[in-house]
């Protein structure tokens, strides 16, 4: 009898996991994009590709989420306000920062969706 509190794994879920060489536990969570890009077989290799495949999709999200960094480095700088204390100034975002962030992510997206279809959707070779 399993212990209270503790989920009793169906064997062939944990079968799967290890085939995939993953313990069960890390098989389950959410997927770390930053660890998995240099992973990816057109990746794989070419550090630099990786650094910048990350820092595109840092940028993105940034951008999503509305990060003061992310604002300000995909911004054009408009006019500046002197108030005390300091400045108030117009940002407006780049939209060619935008659209090459959107675009690169866009690709890894669907290459994500193709790896998805091929390890759970199509039958074993």
């Amino acid at each position: 009898m399993p212990r209270a509190g503790r989920r009793r794994v169906p064997w062939r879920h944990t079968a799967e996991a290890a085939a995939l060489g993953v313990p069960f536990d890390q098989a389950h969570q959410k997927i770390n994009i930053t660890n998995e890009l240099p992973k990816l077989s057109f990746v794989r290799g070419q550090h630099d590709f990786a650094v910048f495949l990350e820092g595109t999709w840092r940028l993105l999200s940034g951008f999503e989420h509305g990060l003061g960094w992310a604002a300000l480095r995909g911004a054009d700088r408009g006019a500046e306000t002197e108030i005390p204390g300091g400045k108030g100034i117009f940002l407006s975002i780049n939209d060619e920062e935008f659209v090459n962030a959107a675009t690169v992510t866009y690709a890894l997206l669907t290459t994500a969706c193709r790896l998805l279809r091929t390890r759970h959707l199509e039958p074993e070779r």
